[in-house]
C-alpha cells in the first residue's frame, strides 16, 4: 500500500500518471511512436521500484509483444494485484505487527513511537477496523494443525466476515476431529482383532508352558 502511494505521487510529479490510467488510449499516427517509447521508459521505471525477486517475476512483460494494454499499465496492474492489494494476507499481517509492537529496553523511544503512528496510519488506510482485528485475533490464535486453512483464508482475493470465518473453522475443527476419532477406534480395532500381535504372542506363551509341562489351573492361573 505505502509502495503503491509512494509510486502513484512520483508518477504525477513527473507527469507519467496517464500511462497507467485505464481511461487513457494510446494516440494515432505520427505520435504512437513516441508515445511506446515513452510508455516503455515508464513502465522500467515501474519495475526499478521493487525488489530484485519481484523484478525478476515480471521483467518478461517488458518484453512482451502480445499485451493489448500500455505496457506500464499492464505491469502496475499486475504488481498492484499481487503486492500493493489491501488482501487479507497483507491486512492480517500489518494488522498483527501494529498489535505486537514494543519498544524494547535500549531502542529509540521517539523512532518507536512514530514507527507505531506510521503504523496506524497504514491500517487506517487499509480501513482496518475492529472486524478486522476480531477476524487477526481468530486466525492468528489457532493452532498449528489449521496452518494449510489458515494459508487459504490470506489467498483469498476478499475479505471474508468474522460470521464466515467462524463458521469455517469450526467446519474445519470437527473434519480434523473426527479423522483422529477414526484413526483411534481403527487402533482399538485392530488391537482386539483374532490375529492382532498380543493374540498372537498369548498363544506362543501357552504353546512353551505346554512343553515344559506345566499348564494354568483353578488353583495356579498363572502357573
Amino acid at each position: 500500500m505505502v509502495w503503491k502511494q509512494r509510486l502513484t505521487l512520483a508518477l504525477l510529479l513527473t507527469r507519467s500518471n496517464s500511462y497507467i490510467d485505464p481511461k487513457t488510449k494510446p494516440p494515432q499516427g505520427t505520435l504512437l511512436e513516441a508515445w511506446a517509447e515513452r510508455d516503455n521508459q515508464v513502465a522500467a521505471a515501474i519495475l526499478s521500484t521493487t525488489s530484485e525477486s519481484i523484478l525478476s517475476a515480471h521483467i518478461d512483460l517488458l518484453s512482451d509483444t502480445k499485451r493489448e494494454a500500455p505496457r506500464s499499465r499492464t505491469i502496475y496492474e499486475s504488481l498492484v494485484k499481487q503486492y500493493g492489494s489491501s488482501g487479507p494476507q497483507y491486512v492480517f499481517g500489518f494488522g498483527r505487527t501494529f498489535i505486537e509492537s514494543k519498544c524494547a529496553e535500549g531502542e529509540d523511544v521517539e523512532v518507536c513511537v512514530y514507527h507505531v503512528q506510521a503504523l496506524y496510519r497504514e491500517l487506517k488506510l487499509l480501513s482496518f477496523d475492529l472486524d478486522s482485528l476480531c477476524i487477526n485475533v481468530l486466525l492468528n490464535g489457532l493452532p498449528d494443525r489449521f496452518a494449510s486453512f489458515v494459508d487459504s483464508i490470506w489467498k483469498a482475493e476478499e475479505n471474508p466476515s468474522i460470521e464466515d470465518i467462524k463458521i469455517e473453522i469450526l467446519r474445519v475443527n470437527a473434519g480434523q476431529l473426527n479423522r483422529l476419532n477414526d484413526m483411534s477406534f481403527a487402533a482399538r480395532a485392530a488391537s482386539l482383532s483374532p490375529n492382532s500381535s498380543t493374540d498372537t504372542s498369548l498363544k506362543a506363551f501357552y504353546a512353551r508352558l505346554k512343553q515344559s509341562g506345566t499348564t494354568p489351573s483353578e488353583e495356579h492361573p498363572c502357573a
